[in-house]
């Protein structure tokens, strides 16, 4: 079978959380293309470097005013010309190749009219500060979610949702099915841990530049060894001097990425949805800190604030010395083993015609 796999470009979550939907895929033998576009185009070709990654328009959503919607309405023309290309380059598409699946993470212009089309999302609602602002962009959200064949929550099956509210869905949508927790990474083991800090960097600019920045000048003044990964190949310019006990890195490959979580201590990041993921998927103690005006992170960041291993800042009091100190003295990893299933289970094999045991 040949499955179409596509993610926004929104930061590298949405990529890196298609991974393991991608191994899986392969590992049954079937055949796989993927398109995005960016960096997170970029870490697909790290991750698979066999495989052609083709482009898709931007969505072109810069984080500039500390008011996501201010944002999104500034860059509205754009987001629905990326969603206009893409409707326009899958038709084209489908009409060179045989597809059997689409599977579109946030990509709402991929979807079929000849194949099962699946919306890989957490946030099927619109939450904002501006409840008139909420109800036009629900509106246009559901009419978009409404084309899809299914749409799956990667999320705990059961028990504790990370996603909360931001998941809960209502009448007329397609078929909801929550899937597990999707990472592309697993527990450390119980070993001797030489790296200190560990900071994972995403995001649309110029907020990932700021961000950037107040890390590295707070990792100077705290003694020991970190690594900083800055989830773009673009802007080094941005960084005045690096002290020598900090290795920068732009991008790297899950293999990479493992090793440095097996070895470091905390985390700092974003408190997007899929570092989240990563983190029950490692049991890594970690600071978290959303984007400004992002309100989907300020809304996990507040729905886990009391979390034993997670710590929460917002990035105008951002003090890492702090929660250096508190992590490496109250902060335990979870070394457990991870209990979600790292693919996209029963719903994936059902599509990919596995027969059951």
């Amino acid at each position: 079978m040949h499955v179409l796999v596509a993610a926004l470009d929104w930061g590298l979550g949405h990529a890196a959380r298609s991974v393991p939907l991608v191994r899986y895929i392969r590992s049954l033998g079937h055949r796989v293309s993927l398109a995005s576009n960016g960096q997170a185009a970029c870490l697909w070709r790290e991750e698979f470097p066999d495989l052609e990654v083709h482009e898709l328009p931007a969505y072109g959503v810069r984080y500039a005013q500390r008011n996501l919607y201010l944002d999104l309405l500034a860059a509205t023309p754009e987001i629905l010309a990326a969603v206009r290309g893409e409707r326009k380059w899958l038709r084209e598409f489908e009409s060179s190749e045989s597809l059997d699946l689409v599977i579109s993470d946030n990509r709402y212009g991929l979807y079929s009219e000849k194949v099962p089309s699946i919306l890989l999302a957490h946030q099927l609602r619109v939450k904002g500060s501006w409840p008139w602002a909420d109800r036009l962009g629900q509106l246009l959200l559901d009419r978009w979610i409404s084309r899809f064949t299914e749409i799956w929550v990667p999320d705990h099956m059961e028990g504790r949702s990370l996603s909360g509210y931001l998941s809960e869905h209502g009448k007329g949508y397609p078929p909801v099915h929550r899937i597990g927790v999707l990472s592309r990474l697993h527990p450390a083991p119980d070993q001797h841990r030489s790296l200190d800090i560990l900071v994972l960097l995403s995001g649309p600019e110029p907020q990932r530049s700021r961000f950037e920045r107040a890390v590295i000048r707070q990792l100077g003044d705290i003694p020991g060894t970190h690594q900083v990964v800055r989830g773009t190949r673009e802007l080094r310019e941005t960084i005045a001097s690096i002290p020598s006990h900090i290795e920068v890195v732009d991008l790297l490959p899950a293999r990479d990425l493992q090793a440095l979580f097996d070895r470091s201590r905390m985390l700092v990041s974003r408190s997007g949805y899929s570092t989240l993921m990563d983190l029950e998927a490692t049991g890594m103690p970690a600071l978290l800190v959303p984007t400004p005006g992002q309100f989907e992170q300020e809304y996990l960041a507040r729905r886990h604030a009391g979390h034993t291993r997670w710590i929460f800042q917002n990035q105008d009091v951002l003090d890492i010395p702090m929660s250096w100190n508190t992590l490496r003295r109250d902060g335990v990893r979870d070394t457990s083993p991870f209990s979600g299933p790292g693919l996209a289970g029963s719903r994936l094999d059902h599509y990919l015609r596995v027969p059951s045991a």
